[in-house]
Order: structure tokens, then sequence, then C-alpha cells
């Protein structure tokens, strides 16, 4: 049995919401970001760079748009240089996809998903850990206000396949 797959069944046994996601999100990957501005590698950064563009391109696909959303906070994890971070994120990252999208089918968010990226990328080439800590802050916190705007309740636990785009 693999961690994910046993990380995956413990969210659904334990009916995981989005304000739980939400608050786990606040507190590890504001701290990723600033380990990784530390760590970060030349080779990691042309990786976020070619998320950058790839979600560039596919700007007005959803899918697209989520999967890469999910990718670069994947590569951000790998790039901070704690693999108990990384690992401690690994369950988040199941529900982010499904939580976009309950959310960018309704209010598409893209274009601020992909703003936030390249701000965050632009710190992390300065190496400026801070400000990447305050930008993937205020990421996670639109993220929220996103979900909010969509009417759906923060507390009702997020599905792992998504009710809005099966439709």
């Amino acid at each position: 049995m693999t961690l994910a797959s046993r990380a995956s069944r413990a969210l659904v046994m334990h009916q995981v919401t989005f304000r739980e996601l939400w608050q786990a999100s606040m507190m590890i990957e504001p701290l990723m970001a600033q380990q990784a501005a530390d760590h970060i590698t030349d080779l990691q950064l042309k990786s976020l760079e070619n998320n950058v563009n790839s979600m560039s391109k596919y700007i007005e696909d959803i899918k697209s748009v989520l999967a890469l959303d999910v990718e670069f906070h994947n590569l951000l994890a790998e790039s901070c240089g704690n693999r108990v971070l990384m690992l401690a994120r690994e369950p988040l990252s199941l529900l982010f996809e499904p939580a976009g999208n309950m959310i960018l089918p309704r209010i598409k968010t893209q274009q601020r998903i992909l703003d936030a990226h390249c701000a965050i990328l632009d710190l992390l080439r300065k190496r400026n850990g801070v400000g990447a800590s305050e930008w993937m802050t205020r990421h996670i916190a639109d993220f929220k206000r996103g979900f909010e705007k969509t009417g759906f309740n923060l507390d009702t636990p997020l599905e792992l396949s998504s009710p809005i785009l099966s439709k």
C-alpha cells in the first residue's frame, strides 16, 4: 500500500472539509515557499518556469489549469529541500484539484492563479523567501475567497471527484 493511497483513503474517511484544506494550506504552503527560496536549484526554477509557461498557454482550459496548479505546488514542495514538509503537503495535493473543480468552472479565476504563480516564481528567482511566503499567503487566501464566492459551504466535506465538472 502506498503512502498516497493511504492518505487518500484517510481523507475520504475523515471527510475533510474545504476549511480544513485551506487551514492546512495556510500553514504549510507559505513555509514551503520561504524554504524554497533558500534551496531551489536552477533546474527546479526551470521546471517552475515551464509550468507557468504551460499554464499561460492553456489558460482557457480549466482542467489543464487545475492540473498545472497542482503541479506548481508539487514542484514548489520538491524545491523546499525538506522531505518531511513535502510528505506533509502530499495529502493537500490530493484535494487541490477537486476543490479547484468546484471553484474555477463557476468564477473562472485562472488568470489570478497564473498571476500569483508568476509573482511567486519571480520572488524565488530573487531568492526572496519572505516575499515568496507573503505572496503564497495571498494566493492561498485568494483560494478561500474563490470558494466562498461560489456559495459552497466551507464545512462541507470535499469529494475526491468533483460533481461540478462531471455534469
